[in-house]
């Protein structure tokens, strides 16, 4: 990076990445959002961002820790808290994504983030049906981020899909599918990406 980008103010950084992501230039908003990042006035914002782009990149771990220094700095973000605990969810640690989640259940029962959490929750217990009420619940009352509910849709068609593959299995095979297999890995791929200028 140029010196003279280094003397940018915050704000300028976040905007400059932005702008970079909407561009669909993404090895350029990595500069921008790390520069962002580095400095001791990072923003929630900048880091969530820059937790995207590791995600969209496969650096699972490094989303992951990233998006937990965003939480720090900003605990009540509802994007970024759901998008973690998928975060745990799709890397097979559901116990870390219930603990993320955990305080979406203090926001407003016709909260979105509230409900879709409510509906994964069912997920991980293997509760199809409960999961993709509550989902589609969610979907009706999500204002904030309306791209995202085409990604629930598809999540719930993978549900239904799953619910129907293991009902058609003997009890012993039944038991071998678990509900955060490849349906909430897909979810958090695109969701994920397609949330990050939020």
């Amino acid at each position: 990076m140029p010196a003279s980008f280094r003397n940018l103010p915050q704000d300028d950084l976040l905007r400059l990445g932005l702008e970079a992501l909407h561009a669909s230039a993404d090895s350029r908003a990595l500069v921008f959002l790390r520069e962002a990042a580095d400095r001791s006035d990072a923003t929630g914002k900048a880091l969530f961002l820059l937790g995207s782009l590791y995600a969209d990149a496969g650096l699972y771990e490094l989303a992951a820790e990233t998006m937990a220094r965003s939480l720090e700095l900003d605990p009540d973000d509802p994007v970024a808290r759901f998008q973690l605990g998928l975060l745990h969810l799709t890397g097979s640690d559901p116990e870390a994504a219930q603990r993320v989640w955990a305080p979406l259940a203090e926001r407003s029962p016709s909260d979105a983030f509230r409900v879709f959490h409510e509906g994964l929750e069912r997920l991980i217990r293997e509760d199809f049906s409960g999961a993709v009420e509550r989902l589609k619940l969610g979907m009706s009352l999500n204002e904030s981020l309306p791209v995202l509910n085409g990604d629930i849709a598809a999540l719930i068609q993978r549900i239904e899909n799953l619910a129907v593959s293991a009902a058609s299995l003997p009890a012993a095979s039944a038991g071998e599918t678990t509900a955060v297999d490849s349906p909430v890995h897909a979810l958090y791929l695109s969701a994920y990406a397609r949330s990050r200028t939020h």
